[in-house]
C-alpha cells in the first residue's frame, strides 16, 4: 500500500465519519484586532518639525543608532570568544555561561529568586504563559495586554476572563467568581486536577501608555490566592532605581509578584527576553 495513500486516507476519515479534530490553537481573539485606519496611522504618520522619540520603533532611546563605546566593545569581544550560532536550546542560539551569568546577574538585580533568559524578547511572554498556565487553570487578564501575551494565552487554551482595562472592581468580581466556581468544582469532585488562578497584566501598557496599579493588584492576588504575572517589557530598565521595574518605582516588594517577564530589546537594544521570580516558577520552564 502507498505509504502517501494511506496518509490522505486517514486525513479524509474524521470528515467522513462525521468527526472534526479540536484544533491545536483557537481562533484569533477578538481583542486583537487592528483596524487598517490604525495601521495607515502608525505607517504614514510623519514626524513633528521638533526634536522627539521615535515610540514606533523598539529602540525609542537610540541606542542601536549609536551604541555606547564599553557596550560595543563587549559585544564584540563576546563574538570573538563565543561566535553566534546554533549550539544547544534557547531558541537555538545555544547555551553558553554568559547566559548563565546573564540569569543570576537579573535575579541579583531585580531582587527575585530566580530568572530565566529567553532568545526573543518577541517569543518570551508567549513561551512563558503557556509553560506555566494549564488548561485547568483560571486567568484573569486586562482587556489590553499585548500580543505577545495573547499569544500565550491562545497557546496554553486556559479559561480566560478579560476585565476592562485597569478595572480593579471588575478585576475583584472575576477573581471572587472564579474562587466560587472552584470551590463548588471541588465539592462536587468533578475534576480531582487542582485548578490555580493566574492574573495576567502589563507594568507599563504597549497600547495605552498607563501604568499598573501594583500595590493593589499584589494585595488582591494575596486575598485570592491567584498568582500574579506582570510583563515588564517596557518598563524594565526605564522604571524605578536603576531601571529595575515598577515595583521598585511604586515601592512594592518585589516578591509579591510571581512572575515577572521582560525585555532586553526595548530600553537597552539588546536582544532576548527573561522571566524571573519564584525559584519553583522558573525551574519548570
Amino acid at each position: 500500500t502507498c505509504p502517501l495513500a494511506t496518509a490522505a486516507a486517514a486525513a479524509a476519515a474524521p470528515e467522513a465519519d462525521g468527526w472534526v479534530p479540536e484544533p491545536l490553537v483557537p481562533g484569533l481573539l477578538a481583542q486583537g484586532a487592528i483596524t487598517d485606519a490604525a495601521v495607515a496611522a502608525a505607517t504614514e504618520a510623519e514626524p513633528p518639525a521638533q526634536e522627539g522619540v521615535e515610540m514606533r520603533l523598539f529602540d525609542p532611546l537610540g541606542y542601536a543608532k549609536r551604541p555606547l563605546p564599553a557596550a560595543q566593545k563587549a559585544t564584540n569581544a563576546t563574538m570573538d570568544v563565543y561566535g553566534f550560532g546554533a549550539c544547544g536550546p534557547r531558541g537555538f542560539y545555544g547555551s553558553t555561561r554568559p547566559h548563565l551569568g546573564l540569569e543570576k546577574d537579573l535575579a541579583d538585580f531585580l531582587g527575585t529568586e530566580s530568572a530565566i533568559a529567553y532568545s526573543a524578547g518577541v517569543a518570551t511572554a508567549s513561551s512563558v504563559l503557556p509553560a506555566l498556565v494549564q488548561p485547568t487553570d483560571r486567568v484573569v487578564a486586562d482587556c489590553e495586554i499585548h500580543l505577545g501575551l495573547r499569544t500565550g494565552l491562545r497557546l496554553c487554551k486556559a479559561n480566560t476572563s478579560w476585565v476592562p482595562h485597569g478595572d480593579l472592581a471588575a478585576l475583584e468580581r472575576a477573581l471572587a467568581t472564579g474562587a466560587e466556581a472552584a470551590k463548588k468544582a471541588e465539592a462536587s469532585k468533578k475534576d480531582s486536577r487542582p485548578q490555580r488562578t493566574f492574573i495576567i497584566v502589563e507594568a507599563l501598557y504597549q497600547r495605552t501608555g498607563s501604568l499598573a496599579p501594583l500595590a493593589e493588584l499584589v494585595a488582591l492576588k494575596d486575598k485570592y490566592g491567584a498568582l500574579l504575572v506582570l510583563d515588564e517589557s517596557l518598563s524594565f530598565g526605564v522604571l524605578g532605581a536603576g531601571g529595575r521595574g515598577l515595583a521598585a518605582r511604586d515601592g512594592v516588594d518585589v516578591k509579591g509578584v510571581d512572575v515577572l517577564i521582560g525585555s532586553l530589546e526595548h530600553a537597552i537594544a539588546g536582544v532576548g527576553g527573561f522571566c524571573a521570580g519564584r525559584k519553583g516558577l522558573i525551574d519548570h520552564q
